[in-house]
């Protein structure tokens, strides 16, 4: 990997290490992620997973709006995209 492409890194004192996987839709997230919580875990380490946004917060009235919307809905101040 080139040098202009990773990121500053370092270390942060706290316990654990964050790993996330961002793409499109149907770009292989979920399998990605499968393999490395099933790696990691074959390797002894504990996992948890998140999946954002969450179905929950699909669900609701606010992100509907948003999907339907998101121009509209943000510019009459319904949805703050970054609160979802």
């Amino acid at each position: 990997m080139s040098p202009e492409w990773r990121l500053p890194i370092r270390p942060h004192g706290l316990p654990g290490t964050l790993i996330a996987f961002d793409g499109v839709d149907g770009s292989g997230k979920t399998t990605t992620t499968r393999m490395t919580r099933a790696y990691l875990r074959a390797c002894g380490r504990t996992v948890r997973g998140y999946k954002l946004p969450s179905r929950e917060l699909k669900a609701s009235r606010w992100f509907k709006d948003y999907i339907a919307d998101p121009f509209g809905s943000v510019g009459t101040g319904e949805v703050d995209p970054l609160v979802l």
